[in-house]
Parts: structure tokens; C-alpha cells; sequence
């Protein structure tokens, strides 16, 4: 597992409540690779927040363990791990005066000294950053003053610049449009291509995702399963369980369709 860059062989997930763990999956034997775009996709409640959350190290696991460059993740301590992994979770940011550049340079938090004191290459990092994602223009712009999609390149430029092989983000295309989800999902596809990054991304747009990724993987009530987009098309998971009697999936197409 050479390029691997996290590895789930046999992880259950959940959530505690009054003391007790409540399951909600098994994800079986997921290893997801350098240079590939991967989606969680699946129900609305059916808990992928809690597995994004999981593998961030931000939840514990029911049980099992997973690792991130062939690591245990329990091997890894606060600032090693951010060395690895990056995350775009979608908690509103504090309030704040940062303009872009300043919010992409916090991603070098994890490289700098005990005064947070940026070193040249620091900066070219972030530079690389800023220039990667388009933003190159409104870098001294206030961050509050940011459209949604501004923001959530701001934040993925941030995730670049902590130069990290992982990253994850917890539905990044919410709140915009169909042309600026398109444009942020080809992002995430130049930079696995071209930088050779593993991103991990849940979602809803599943059409997208289909058309987009290089893998995806579907979360049920039970378990995980992985897949190429093509494979589990033709093999009917993507229409299984998104099946309703309001819509059908059209594997040729790729696509929902209405029924009347």
C-alpha cells in the first residue's frame, strides 16, 4: 500500500449519548490513494459527518482503528497529524478582521515556531496557495466580505498551504450554485491531478460526483462500500440506495429523473 494515504480495515463508527455508543456503520475495508478525488455520498442522517469527524481524529471510534500514511492514527500526536491530514469541516469561522491571505497562512501553523513567526518558505507556500486556487486578486481582501465560494476556495487554499498529502472536507459545494459547484469540484480534481492530493469530500451532489471522482464511496445505515463510479452504477448500489418511488436513476446518463 505504497500510495496509500488512509486505510480503514475494519472501523465501526458512531456517536455517544448518555453515556452509551450508538453504531452507525461499518466501513469495512476502505483505502483511499494518493491522486485520486473521492466522495462520501449517502443519505441525509445516515452519518457521514460522524465518519469525516472520525477520521480527522475529532471522534472517537465505536471500535477499530485506521491509519493515515500507512501510520496508526493513534501513533500520530496533535501537530505530526496536522502535518497529514487537513480539514474544511463547514462550522462557521469565528468572528474575525483576517483578510484571505492571513486565513490561507494559518494553514502553516503546524511548520512554524512557538511564536507563529512565518519563515520565507512559509510564505511561498502560501503564495502557492493563494495562486493554486484563483485567488490571487482579492488576497488582501477582508475574509468576511468573501461570497460563499470566495470563502470555501479561501479555506481549501488554507488546507494547500498546511501542505498536507490528506484532506478532507465535509460538504464544500453547500450553499452554491450549480456553476460554482462545478467550478470548486474541478479544483479539487486539478489539484489531486496535479499535485497528487487525496481528497476526500462528502456530498449531495451526486450527479457531480458521478461525473467528477475517481472513486466514491456510499455510506448506508450498515456499512461503507467503495467503488469506481462506473462500477457501482453498473452494479446498481448508486440506484439501490437512492431509490424512491419519486425518482429513478438512469445509469446511461448518469442522472435522477422525475416520475410522474
Amino acid at each position: 500500500m505504497e500510495n496509500s494515504c488512509l486505510h480503514t480495515p475494519n472501523l465501526t463508527i458512531g456517536y455517544s449519548e448518555k453515556n452509551q455508543y450508538n453504531c452507525l456503520a461499518n466501513t469495512g475495508n476502505i483505502t483511499l490513494q494518493k491522486g485520486e478525488l473521492i466522495a462520501l455520498i449517502g443519505e441525509n442522517g445516515v452519518g457521514k459527518s460522524t465518519f469525516l469527524r472520525t477520521l480527522c481524529g475529532l471522534q472517537k471510534p465505536v471500535s477499530g482503528t485506521f491509519s493515515i500514511q500507512n501510520k496508526d492514527i493513534q501513533a500520530y500526536n496533535r501537530k505530526s497529524l496536522a502535518q497529514q491530514l487537513s480539514v474544511v469541516l463547514t462550522e462557521k469561522l469565528p468572528p474575525s478582521n483576517l483578510s484571505v491571505w492571513e486565513l490561507v497562512a494559518l494553514g502553516r501553523q503546524p511548520y512554524t515556531n512557538w511564536i507563529g513567526q512565518l519563515s520565507a518558505l512559509d510564505k511561498q507556500a502560501i503564495q502557492d496557495a493563494i495562486t493554486a486556487t484563483g485567488l490571487t486578486a482579492i488576497q488582501h481582501q477582508k475574509h468576511f466580505t468573501l461570497s460563499d465560494g470566495q470563502l470555501q476556495k479561501t479555506l481549501i487554499a488554507r488546507s494547500l498551504a498546511q501542505d498536507t498529502p490528506l484532506i478532507i472536507l465535509d460538504e464544500p459545494t453547500t450553499h452554491l450554485d450549480l456553476v460554482h459547484k462545478l467550478k470548486l469540484l474541478k479544483l479539487l480534481k486539478i489539484l489531486c491531478d496535479t499535485q497528487q492530493k487525496c481528497i476526500l469530500f462528502s456530498t449531495h451532489d451526486i450527479e457531480l460526483a458521478l461525473t467528477l471522482c475517481d472513486q466514491i464511496l456510499v455510506m448506508t445505515s450498515q456499512k461503507v462500500v467503495q467503488g469506481r463510479p462506473e462500477d457501482l452504477i453498473q452494479n446498481g448500489t448508486i440506484g439501490q440506495v437512492f431509490r424512491d418511488e419519486s425518482i429513478q436513476f438512469d445509469s446511461n446518463t448518469k442522472t435522477f429523473n422525475l416520475v410522474f
